[in-house]
């Protein structure tokens, strides 16, 4: 019989910290804090995006390490190449690809919009804090539909499959996409923010909490959100819909704000009992091999035997 590896270490000072949604908020809250200041100083509001995620990033590791939820650091360290390769090549590709190719054309049919209309559509008179949730509402509107799509439809599905593989799941599990699945979802957040006129620095304010809320819900820390699952989509409510269970995987759609799943009929908040019993593909099994990422969705067939609940 299998020596069954040993759980998350649960001994230490900080396991007497509960990380309760005032450190949720903090960690966020900091991350933005540290955008809008490189904003202040910088030439460009790029790196804001940079610096904050840097910062997210670190803050997902040190609290993961720390205060584990269900898996062992080797365990998520085993699928740590692969979602890095996912990081540089699959969401960099996909950013850059629409960056060269796409991002012109958008911002050029913004303008004609905004002189056929005498104006942006954006309200830009308002505060920076103000425009921020309502960009974030327009960005999440379009993931949570092209999200649901990957989910309803077998096409889609394919690709977006490769983002569910993961059967440990940890922060850098955020950056497992297929090239595509993560051009489709880019664009789905950024265009409609850039047709309406958006500013460019609080795109770059949601670009940040896109990237660091990402890094928390998926990480494998032992939160204890509380009241915040009402609003957002934290670590809790994440990881129902990354069950293997077809029943888990069709809730919680939403990427920051729960708004649209409330709205749709689709949000499940976590309950005590609430604990999937695995991670995974509910339809097909993928190999931690990137190459085998990159061409699944066109052999699906290949990858999509059933795997057993």
């Amino acid at each position: 019989m299998a020596k069954r590896e040993a759980g998350p270490d649960r001994s230490g000072w900080i396991h007497g910290i509960r990380l309760t949604a005032r450190v949720y908020l903090a960690a966020l809250g900091a991350c933005l804090l540290l955008a809008r200041a490189v904003q202040l100083v910088a030439p460009h509001p790029v790196f804001s995006v940079f610096a904050a995620s840097g910062l997210g990033g670190a803050l997902m590791l040190g609290l993961q390490v720390a205060r584990p939820y269900r898996c062992s650091n080797r365990e998520w360290l085993r699928e740590l190449r692969v979602d890095l390769l996912h990081m540089v090549f699959s969401n960099g590709g996909a950013n850059t690809l629409f960056g060269v190719f796409g991002l012109g054309s958008t911002y050029a049919a913004a303008a004609f919009l905004a002189q056929a209309l005498g104006r942006p559509l954006w309200p830009t008179e308002l505060p920076v804090f103000l425009q921020l949730p309502l960009a974030l509402l327009v960005a999440d509107l379009g993931f949570y539909l092209v999200h649901r799509m990957c989910h309803e439809n077998d096409f889609f599905w394919r690709f977006h499959a490769v983002h569910h593989s993961a059967e440990h799941l940890h922060g850098f599990s955020a950056a497992r996409n297929h090239p595509l699945n993560a051009l489709f979802i880019y664009m789905a957040q950024i265009v409609p923010l850039v047709l309406l006129g958006t500013p460019d620095d609080v795109m770059a304010l949601v670009t940040v909490v896109i990237a660091v809320n990402g890094w928390l819900q998926h990480a494998d820390v032992d939160w204890e959100p509380g009241w915040l699952d009402r609003w957002l989509a934290t670590g809790p409510v994440h990881r129902l819909h990354h069950s293997a269970s077809p029943h888990d995987e069709r809730c919680n759609y939403s990427s920051n704000l729960v708004f649209w799943d409330r709205v749709m009929g689709t949000l499940r908040r976590p309950g005590p009992e609430d604990r999937p019993a695995r991670y995974g593909l509910s339809r097909g099994q993928l190999p931690e091999r990137y190459l085998d990422h990159l061409v699944a969705p066109f052999v699906w067939s290949r990858y999509a035997r059933g795997v057993e609940d």
